[in-house]
């Protein structure tokens, strides 16, 4: 008589979680609570390899594939642990079928639905991290010149495809995984026009979370650290999706001035310190001025103070034509216009504008809280989790 097989929520050990998945026993939500306790980190790393071996080696099993993708995505969903994720990521370029195996995770974890229903939109949104993950890293392999699976770089038209079918899908860790991959896609020429059509779907929606969570303290720093990977790729958008930005900037900007200009100082800092575009650094010092004629207009001295010293702040060949318009700017007074010209000066000998703010200010200069660099889908998968409990709150 063949031995019973232990259930999921009985196993101790690896090689039990290897005969389950080998049985096609698929993994419930429940027993993941537990699993995930009695299994070490290591062992999950194991389990997450071989259910993508399994994937890629079952070239005529669909039932099997179903089944192993269905128990990979809530592993996944469940953790969400950028450390499982990156597992079953390089496991897959180390596959001798990497690109069928690959195929069959987008066309399953995408379209097809899991036997435990109550947890479909986490297994998608699990699926949209994971195929993000592969396509970035393929166009990374691209651009880099490092080695690729065979017919790697030709499942991106695919990957677009299908990804584009869930976007419509109202959760955040699926709108932040696209905003994310369709704009790291659009800095390499690729995807231009579906970065685009993710912005117009969502991006007010995305971006209104996040500065929610932005100015809010348990939530600030993970929301900053996106914010700041992913902001570059949005300034270098069409003129339609710089109004989206725009209504952001202008709405929290008057509801919350202190935190949003100290945010607009910070990501001003990080454009001038980085690798961005000049295109991006362009586009935001023309929000900023923008963002001026809004506080100027309004008479709200201290964020038109602001304001300009994030302007000075940034060095760009556009600072020059933006400060012959502020000299002009009739909604300024002659004081600001003045203290203007001294950041000019400033600028050019080499000193820090934000010196010059702080003699109009006075007490405690505030900062946002930060934590050490994550992994671009480990900050989604923690947003994620935030909006979830929002979502829960309200409801």
């Amino acid at each position: 008589m063949a031995k019973a097989l232990v259930k999921w929520k009985r196993i101790n050990l690896l090689q039990q979680a290897y005969e389950l998945i080998d049985q096609g026993i698929t993994i419930k939500w429940l027993d993941l609570r537990v699993v995930s306790h009695r299994l070490t980190s290591e062992q999950q790393v194991k389990v997450m390899q071989y259910l993508v071996q399994r994937v890629c080696q079952n070239t005529h099993d669909r039932l099997g594939n179903e089944i192993a993708i269905e128990t990979l995505l809530l592993w996944l969903a469940f953790t969400h642990k950028e450390l499982f994720i990156k597992a079953a990521v390089d496991q897959f370029f180390e596959e001798k079928n990497a690109a069928e195996g690959c195929m069959r995770l987008v066309e399953i974890g995408l379209t097809s639905e899991i036997t435990d229903s109550g947890h479909q939109i986490d297994a998608y949104a699990a699926a949209v991290m994971l195929i993000c993950d592969i396509g970035k890293n393929i166009e990374q392999r691209n651009r880099t010149g490092q080695a690729n699976f065979a017919d790697g770089p030709k499942l991106l038209p695919q990957i677009t495809t299908y990804l584009l079918s869930v976007s419509n899908l109202n959760n955040y860790v699926i709108r932040l995984s696209l905003l994310h991959y369709f704009g790291f896609m659009a800095t390499g020429g690729r995807n231009q026009a579906e970065f685009e059509r993710v912005l117009n779907r969502f991006g007010y929606t995305v971006l209104d979370f996040l500065f929610t969570l932005l100015f809010k303290k348990k939530s600030e720093s993970i929301a900053l650290q996106f914010l700041l990977d992913n902001f570059s790729y949005i300034l270098e958008a069409s003129s339609s999706s710089q109004r989206i930005i725009h209504e952001i900037f202008k709405y929290y900007l008057l509801k919350r001035p202190d935190r949003c200009s100290l945010f607009l100082q910070t990501l001003g800092d990080k454009l001038d310190q980085t690798q961005s575009s000049l295109r991006a650094r362009r586009t935001f010092l023309q929000h900023l001025g923008a963002l001026l004629q809004v506080v100027g207009k309004i008479n709200h001295k201290p964020l038109v103070y602001d304001i300009l010293s994030c302007i000075y702040r940034i060095h760009d060949p556009f600072l020059t034509e933006l400060s012959v318009q502020i000299q002009k700017e009739p909604t300024l007074d002659d004081e600001q216009k003045e203290f203007a010209r001294t950041l000019e000066l400033g600028t050019r000998s080499g000193q820090d504008p934000l010196n010059f703010l702080r003699t109009h200010k006075r007490g405690r200069h505030p900062s946002f809280h930060r934590i050490k660099q994550l992994e671009a889908f480990d900050q989604v998968a923690l947003l994620g989790a935030l909006g979830e409990v929002g979502h829960a709150k309200a409801s």
